[in-house]
């Protein structure tokens, strides 16, 4: 009986090591991250923190404004109330461009920002389109959705 136990233990380990070997090559061999997609990641982390600080802003604003022009109504405060109702629609021109940029926003392939079933507030559809295109490419288009999101930033004049 020790015999086949011997025997046994040496014909897994005929098979462990060359194993063992197989995924320390696999593992090692694993392709590094370009400059470019290093960047390109860096842009699309900040991008999105900034969207959020947008979205959260501009809300902030709308609200505090509504209760503004309330004030300058019971007031009687016409031309005030006036003045508040244009910012209050700045600032819904400011939400709808932010919307219509998340629906054109991608990660970078490979990379996803949130966990596996996790809420996302963009469209992942998109993302396929960038699989197999160059890093620099990709670092472009990050580059050109946070350069749209700064002018959506810059109208909507909140921090």
């Amino acid at each position: 009986m020790t015999q086949s136990l011997k025997t046994r233990q040496n014909h897994n380990m005929k098979y462990f090591i060359p194993i063992l070997a197989l995924v320390m090559m696999a593992w090692s061999c694993s392709p590094e991250e370009s400059p470019e997609i290093k960047e390109a990641l860096k842009v699309h982390g900040e991008m999105l923190d900034m969207s959020i600080s947008l979205d959260s802003s501009v809300s902030a604003e709308i609200t505090r404004l509504q209760a503004v022009i309330i004030d300058s109504l019971v007031t009687s405060n016409a031309t005030e109330a006036i003045r508040i109702e244009n910012s209050i629609k700045s600032l819904l021109a400011c939400q709808m461009a932010l919307n219509e940029w998340r629906s054109t926003v991608v990660e970078v392939p490979g990379y996803h920002h949130h966990e596996p079933g996790e809420v996302c507030d963009h469209d992942h559809s998109q993302d396929a389109m960038l699989e197999g295109l160059p890093d620099s490419e990709i670092l472009t288009m990050q580059n050109d959705l946070f350069e749209a999101l700064r002018e959506i930033k810059a109208k909507a004049a909140v921090q």
